[in-house]
């Protein structure tokens, strides 16, 4: 064991220095005090001058002095030595003797000893020559195991022995002798260890330290103090490991070397002898290692942490030095200096990190709150402080690096002191506590900001465990005072001149990614936006730093650092894309493309160097596709290569195709419902036959070349048509595959080819999927509307019930139940003079009634409606009417019409002579809001029109009403797309809000729930989106879809939050059961949502009003 790897020389002086400091203060402490104690009892004016003259002479005089002045001279000139040599040079290695007993045995192969040869190695080991107890040693060392050594007949001799070469002149024995111990150590056998770390410390504290006290010649003392050095150190070392071997040991065994682990500390070691023990511990190991690892183990920590509460002095000692540190106005530590002073630098960062790790346990808080009448152990928050601003005034007197280890280690423990129990730390004290720094005029350290940073990232997420998931106002400002001050003040910084700029910067890359990760009403403050811009333009600039850096010689830092910072830019680039908030911050298109292109280029390496995708990053990749940003620009032929590549890299893998299909089909199920739309409305790979099958599944399977014979191999057909069944939930897509690729008829002729000799459908897997798509494709409704037949084959014929389509219309089996066609007469009584609040009051008791109610009570309430819309929306309108307009409807439209109007029929809310109204009314409401060039049918209309039974002069009422109401934007999305494309970006704005404060709301009621989602990848606001985007079509039954609508047009606008809040409680089994399958996004997608009845969660919609309706209010409005 080198002693050089422990502490180095330059330490190693220090401790010594040190040392005789302290002789000094303990030789003549005594003389001192009673010359004074004299002359304050005299009561005599003497003056300072004449009483430091009168106390010296009578030092000089003394006997004691000039033998204390000789050794002390002499070990100054030794220490002060220009020597690479730690050992004196007159202790030579004693010459070789006439060989002992214990040479007659093989050191280097030793199997088995006879009690005789044992008991004589221990003689010699105890009275031998140097050279006899080197050989003993040696051979002692060689055992294999070392369960004999420790017996009770032998241990005593053997401990005996080598104390007795511990303190031996003879350095090669002080050296085996603590070889020996260190094996014994590191022995599997827990009585070994026990017995070994005893006897070192019984060495240590019973003879060495007694020794270091005493007037010895200068050899000796230099010789002594590097034993007591090494011997802390090997003890350090051993607590720093010993927490991995504690499953292996007794609980007697934990609590002996927990105990007298202390005892080296305790203040009556300290007092029995002035030798720096704390410095030794902090130059081995200034994070305090070795206190973490003690505090690990369940049993060794309530044993440390009984004995710290039996004995408090370690602690009043620890918490002492800080708050001595903290009031010292002229401190040791100068910046330019401090890496020349390491040893005061390390013995400070050990106190610091001590205390630090007994704050991390709520066990720990107590103590540090048990003495109500002490100044410091009172109340663990005022040692929290005092920490604190230790570490403050550390970063404020020291160089970034001599204070590096003390911000990472104290700032890793503050997600632990907001745990929201009896031992938490109030909030306001903990914001308090970090804004220390920040409340003077003065300008804040670097190394200061940098630690503040770093212990706020690590506590944030803290902040939303609480009961109130928003934070409080003094965070968000806190927030906005750290990123203010990094980008007016540090951003600009010459990493040249200060290398802790790049750490900084990394820093608040990582807290930005945290910020990220949680919904927060923080991203609905304007300033905070603006100054998040403008941090985002730095952090930019460090991208063209690297390359200048490699021709740099001279700057000190760890190049690494830049390799990290770009990781944290790559992460926080995919953060901005994760949720409609960021990629509202990405309103320059090229920042917005920058991300997306990483995004990919990750998932394709991922694919190159693993074979496989993380299903968040394409989780992130939809919700990045489906903004409005990329719809319009840059889904592009370039977009598609890459995302088409993505594809191939499977393809042309060498794994079985059979492995690529789940990642395969977790790619697809995420990204095509968020493009399918654009990517083939817009024809951007346009194909001479559209109607046929190798061009539907180039383009669900993103145009990987089908004439290959692997490629359209069975398994990729079926994961084609698993890909077309999901789209087919979405009644864009089902208009869109109807005219693009005529796929009802195309599906019909493939099934009538999928014959066996007896001219019957073949059942397989193909064909159950093909005749489950038909379904979907030509039946429209909720889960009770339609009966859908299996998606998936169960590997038997006979189990499989439903019969095939083959023409149409399809059979009635896959018809639901209809709506009573009788129109009972719903007689509701209105006051029409406060008609606003009595309709408000009446209808939600209307809809909790349990009893189904009749198309016409749906009517008659949307009807009376129509008087109480408020025209609060500015966006200007068109004047038309309904038979003026000049809109025309595409092909994909007049699909829809289709599909609504049979719907219609089926639920007998309109009939044959109905025919040619929709197609009315949807010309004048695109004409009305301006979505002449959209070609998607507008859901929301269709879905007015069939409550008001083909009514369309009322329906056109209630539509130029509504269109004014503010509610509007939320449900009517066509409106709201010509709103954001039309107007200013407050209204986009509006947008993004709302979709953050789903994801607020889902977070702060079903925490659970938004953890499952987040597993995946998915933020509640995607699915949220996605539903909303078709009015629910599809997915509930068309009365509980004229409820949601109703909520969203009598109530306020985020009624559409707390009614999607109330699916997800009902389907919160569900979602618990599959959060760790990568197919949950798409289950959510592509199945109705079975059960769901409004009336059952009116309550639950109404404390959730109660709760979010003013926060929500007021951001709104701060937008407008």
């Amino acid at each position: 064991m080198d002693f050089r790897t422990f502490v180095n020389k330059e330490n190693f002086k220090a401790i010594l220095l040190q040392h005789l400091k302290d002789q000094v203060k303990s030789s003549f402490n005594s003389a001192i005090l009673k010359k004074l104690n004299e002359n304050f009892e005299k009561e005599e004016t003497t003056s300072t001058d004449a009483l430091v003259s009168t106390i010296s002479t009578d030092i000089f005089d003394s006997e004691e002095y000039p033998e204390f002045l000789n050794s002390f001279l002499g070990n100054v000139n030794t220490l002060l030595e220009d020597e690479d040599k730690y050992i004196p040079k007159n202790h030579k290695p004693a010459c070789s003797s006439q060989c002992s007993s214990a040479s007659s045995v093989n050191a280097s192969s030793i199997d088995f000893l006879r009690p005789d040869q044992f008991q004589n190695i221990v003689q010699t080991l105890n009275n031998g020559t140097n050279a006899e107890k080197l050989e003993a040693l040696a051979t002692l060392h060689h055992l294999p195991t070392m369960e004999h050594v420790i017996h009770h007949f032998s241990w005593s001799d053997v401990e005996k022995g080598l104390h007795d070469s511990l303190s031996s002149k003879i350095v090669f024995l002080k050296a085996e002798s603590l070889k020996f111990y260190v094996k014994m150590l590191s022995c599997p056998e827990s009585k070994v260890v026990q017995e070994s770390y005893l006897s070192l410390i019984k060495y240590f504290l019973q003879i060495l330290l007694p020794s270091l006290s005493q007037i010895s010649e200068e050899c000796d003392f230099v010789s002594q103090c590097k034993s007591a050095v090494e011997i802390l150190s090997i003890l350090n070392k051993f607590l720093q490991n010993i927490s991995t071997h504690w499953l292996r040991y007794p609980q007697s065994v934990i609590e002996s070397i927990t105990i007298q682990s202390l005892s080296i500390l305790s203040t009556i070691c300290n007092e029995s002898s002035t030798f720096p023990i704390w410095m030794c511990f902090a130059l081995c190991d200034p994070e305090a290692k070795w206190l973490k690892s003690l505090l690990h183990g369940h049993v060794s920590r309530a044993c440390l942490l009984e004995a710290l509460r039996k004995n408090k002095e370690i602690l009043q000692q620890a918490v002492e030095l800080c708050d001595k540190f903290c009031d010292e106005e002229n401190t040791s530590l100068v910046k330019d200096e401090c890496c020349q002073k390491s040893h005061l630098v390390a013995n400070l960062s050990h106190v610091i990190c001590f205390l630090s790790h007994l704050l991390q346990y709520s066990e720990g808080r107590k103590i540090l709150s048990s003495e109500q009448e002490d100044k410091f152990l009172s109340n663990w928050i005022s040692v929290l402080k005092i920490v604190m601003n230790s570490v403050y005034k550390l970063c404020d007197n020291s160089c970034f690096n001599c204070c590096l280890i003390v911000c990472g280690t104290v700032s890793k423990k503050w997600h632990y002191l907001l745990c929201y129990d009896k031992s938490s730390i109030p909030l306001d004290d903990l914001i308090q506590i970090l804004a220390t720094p920040f409340s003077t005029e003065d300008n804040v350290s670097l190394n200061t900001f940098y630690f503040a940073m770093q212990c706020f990232s690590e506590t944030y997420q803290n902040f939303y465990v609480s009961h109130s998931i928003e934070p409080v106002k003094n965070i968000q400002d806190f927030v906005f005072q750290l990123f203010s001050q990094f980008t007016n003040h540090f951003s600009d910084c010459d990493w040249n001149d200060e290398p802790s700029v790049l750490y900084l910067f990394n820093a608040s890359l990582i807290l930005i990614k945290r910020i990220f990760l949680i919904p927060s009403s923080l991203f609905f403050n304007i300033d905070f936006i603006d100054i998040l811009s403008k941090w985002w333009l730095k952090i930019k600039t460090l991208t063209g730093i690297k390359a200048s850096v490699s021709n740099c010689q001279t700057v000190k830092y760890d190049k690494d650092i830049f390799s990290e910072i770009h990781k944290n830019m790559l992460d926080v680039s995919l953060c901005f894309l994760r949720k409609p908030v960021g990629i509202n911050l990405c309103s320059d298109l090229s920042v917005f493309e920058l991300g997306l292109n990483i995004l990919l280029e990750k998932i394709l390496e991922d694919l190159k160097s693993r074979h496989c995708v993380c299903s968040c990053d394409i989780s992130i990749l939809s919700t990045a596709l489906n903004s409005s940003i990329s719809v319009k620009t840059l889904l592009n032929k370039t977009i598609v290569f890459r995302l088409s590549s993505i594809i191939w890299q499977f393809i042309e893998s060498g794994n079985d195709a059979l492995e690529n299909l789940p990642s395969l089909k977790c790619i697809l199920e995420n990204v095509l419902p968020s493009i399918f739309w654009d990517l083939t409305s817009t024809e951007i790979i346009k194909s001479s036959d559209l109607a046929s099958e190798n061009n539907l599944l180039e383009n669900v399977l993103l145009f990987p070349n089908l004439s290959n014979e692997f490629i359209i191999s069975e398994d990729y057909n079926i994961l084609g048509l698993q890909i077309i069944s999901l789209l087919s939930s979405s009644i864009h897509s089902v208009c869109l595959l109807q005219v693009k690729y005529n796929t009802t008829d195309l599906l019909l002729d493939l099934l009538s080819q999928h014959m066996s000799i007896d001219d019957e459908i073949v059942i397989d897997p193909i064909s159950v999927l093909q005749n489950h798509i038909l379904a979907k494709l030509f039946v429209v409704g909720g889960p009770s509307e339609k009966n859908l037949p299996d998606e998936t084959f169960q590997n038997d014929s006979n189990s499989y019930n439903w019969p095939f389509i083959t023409e149409l219309p399809i059979p009635e089996v896959f018809y639901g139940s209809q709506n009573d066609s009788s129109d009972d007469d719903c007689q509701m009584e209105f006051n029409d003079d406060n008609l606003d609040v009595d309709l408000k009051e009446k209808i939600l008791d209307l809809i909790q009634q349990k009893e189904n109610h009749s198309p016409k009570f749906i009517f008659q309430l949307l009807k009376k409606s129509i008087d109480v819309l408020q025209c609060d929306l500015t966006f200007p309108l068109n004047v038309t009417t309904l038979d003026d307009s000049n809109s025309k409807l595409c092909e994909e439209e007049f699909a829809g019409i289709a599909l609504v109007e049979r719907y219609g029929k089926h639920l007998n809310l309109i009939t044959d002579d109905d025919e040619g109204r929709l197609e009315q009314l949807l010309k004048a409401s695109k004409t009305l809001i301006g979505s002449d060039e959209s070609k998607k049918l507008d859901i929301f209309v269709c879905t007015v029109y069939l409550i008001f039974k083909s009514d369309i002069e009322i329906a056109w009422l209630f539509l130029q009403n509504f269109a004014k109401s503010f509610n509007s934007i939320f449900i009517w999305r066509e409106l709201m797309v010509q709103i954001s494309e039309n107007t200013s970006q407050k209204y986009v704005k509006l947008s993004t809000i709302m979709l953050e404060w789903c994801d607020i709301v889902i977070k702060k009621t079903f925490p659970l729930l938004f953890s499952a989602f987040e597993f995946r990848g998915i933020l509640p606001s995607v699915i949220y989106n996605y539903w909303t985007l078709q009015s629910y079509w599809n997915y509930l039954d068309f009365m509980e879809i004229s409820h949601f609508v109703l909520l969203n047009v009598l109530y306020s606008f985020e009624y559409s939050l707390y009614f999607f809040a109330s699916i997800l409680k009902h389907l919160y089994n569900f979602i618990l059961q599959n959060a760790h399958s990568n197919d949950l996004y798409s289950l959510l997608l592509k199945n109705s949502i079975q059960g769901f009845k409004a009336c059952d969660y009116i309550d639950f919609m109404n404390n959730l009003s109660t709760t979010f309706h003013e926060s929500i209010s007021q951001s709104i409005v701060a937008v407008l």
